[in-house]
């Protein structure tokens, strides 16, 4: 049970990191003088820009470079660490979220909207004879690989649990290969994920990957690869999904500006907007066995329309704690959850709820 609880626990923390971390960025340094920062800031923040708008093209833009020079007044805050592996000095650049969206509305760089989307990455590696799907026990360095690549990219991603259910699975479609549409399917049923990312990789004199995108039940793309190193293989794979998707779910954030009318003496002005102030707090929730059921919730209350931001602060056997922020905040949230039947009410002060399975 314990080593079920971790794998959850991992899984879960996937799928929050893209949408807690799309405004912030990693860039490595040699040093922590004011040269180094200042470049390793426009670094950042075309990192970022890159993230929020699914273009790899960015860099090359003129506007884009000259918008970099202004990287250290966009920037919140600064703070350095050192990467675990090896000990490398990097400098952590978060930056201001309403700050970026009105330099991209100023640009008219369209924002492509990857906060809710999570894919479900399934990697068959075949140069053992014997096909292994990549998981986080047995490949944790390609899981790793994976995981900074996709975070780099904006985009949310599990892996997945290789139970009985995905070991028959993977059989199904060994013996069965004209089957993999079906097969495909049916994990992204069982994964509750919109992405699907489908790799076979095999080793001969070098690395080759045939890769396949679904969206929404449907192939969106395929393609081939071949790289001498596996690592370029599995980043040049994602990030070629990255940009497919970027491709077809774009949300144009830059709008025309409209004059504002002036009222005359005979009109009245128009009543001002007036917005809902955002919230963070505490919610628990009790009876959530199993990823499954995570998934089933997670969905629920993203799908309540008021959660700005949810992340997963702490968890125990059956029992999550989210940290959330909210339109409204708790009040708007205890409403909204009290007009369905997912959510039983245990303690109102501490918003405190039984899951209905």
């Amino acid at each position: 049970m314990k080593k079920y609880v971790l794998i959850l626990y991992f899984l879960i923390c996937q799928t929050v990191t893209a949408q807690t971390d799309l405004y912030d960025a990693l860039v490595p340094v040699n040093s922590r003088d004011e040269t180094a920062r200042i470049e390793a800031t426009k670094q950042a923040l075309l990192q970022v820009l890159i993230r929020l708008s699914g273009n790899r093209e960015l860099a090359n833009k003129p506007a884009i470079k000259a918008k970099l020079a202004q990287a250290e007044r966009l920037a919140q805050q600064f703070t350095y660490k050192n990467r675990p592996e090896d000990g490398q000095l990097l400098l952590s650049v978060g930056f201001d979220p309403d700050d970026l969206d009105e330099l991209m509305n100023t640009l008219s760089i369209p924002q492509w909207n990857s906060n809710h989307a999570t894919c479900l990455v399934w990697i068959i590696l075949e140069n053992s004879g014997q096909p292994t799907v990549v998981n986080l026990d047995e490949q944790p360095k390609i899981v790793n690989i994976l995981q900074d690549q996709a975070w780099q990219r904006g985009l949310s991603v599990i892996f997945p649990l290789l139970d009985l259910e995905d070991m028959t699975t993977l059989k199904k479609f060994a013996d069965t290969p004209n089957s993999a549409q079906e097969t495909w399917q049916s994990l992204m049923t069982r994964y509750r994920v919109e992405i699907l990312l489908v790799a076979r990789l095999s080793q001969t004199s070098a690395w080759e990957g045939q890769w396949h995108l679904y969206l929404a039940n449907k192939e969106l793309s395929n393609w081939q690869d071949r790289q001498e190193q596996q690592n370029t293989l599995l980043g040049r794979g994602l990030d070629k999904a990255v940009d497919t998707l970027a491709s077809q779910t774009i949300t144009i954030v830059a709008k025309e500006s409209v004059p504002t009318p002036v009222a005359t003496a005979k009109e009245t002005a128009p009543t001002p907007v007036v917005t809902t102030p955002t919230e963070k707090f505490t919610l628990q929730v009790t009876n959530v066995p199993n990823f499954e059921d995570y998934i089933k919730l997670r969905e629920y209350l993203h799908g309540l329309g008021i959660i700005t931001d949810l992340q997963v602060q702490s968890m125990q056997t059956g029992q999550i704690t989210f940290l959330i922020a909210a339109q409204g905040g708790k009040a708007a949230v205890a409403q909204a959850i009290s007009s369905g039947r997912v959510l039983v009410l245990i303690a109102a002060k501490e918003m405190i709820y039984r899951f209905v399975r």
